[in-house]
């Protein structure tokens, strides 16, 4: 009997994991990135925390990460076209269509604008 309610309790949680977006890390130690960046506001001035969304375009992988509080963020990806979203609260989200490949350092430096549909609050 306590098999079957390790079961019930223990499935969904797999599956729930399962089904959600790979995070990679940052930057992976034993590999050097191959897709590096700053994000940063309309004037300039870095924006930490921003969201990262990495759509493989092939294969249908996700990947998210976060961006670092200066801004900057690095990472290594499988050689392959992505579509990269990057997302910050306030600020209109930016898209742009990426070929890693051949070992290449693919860099982007983003500067969000404000969103005019929704603004940040100060």
């Amino acid at each position: 009997m306590k098999k079957c309610a390790y079961l019930r309790f223990a499935l969904p949680i797999f599956v729930g994991c399962a089904m959600s977006a790979i995070s990679i890390p940052a930057q992976e130690p034993e590999s050097k990135p191959n897709l590096l960046g700053m994000v940063v506001d309309p004037l300039g001035a870095p924006i930490g925390y921003a969201n990262i969304w990495i759509h493989e375009s092939h294969d249908q992988k996700s990947y998210s990460i976060r961006v670092g509080q200066s801004g900057s963020f690095a990472a290594h990806l499988p050689d392959g076209t992505y579509d990269v979203m990057i997302a910050s609260p306030g600020l209109a989200p930016f898209v742009k269509y990426i070929w890693v490949h051949d070992g290449k350092v693919f860099n982007l430096k983003v500067r969000l604008k404000i969103d005019p549909e929704n603004p940040p609050m100060y």
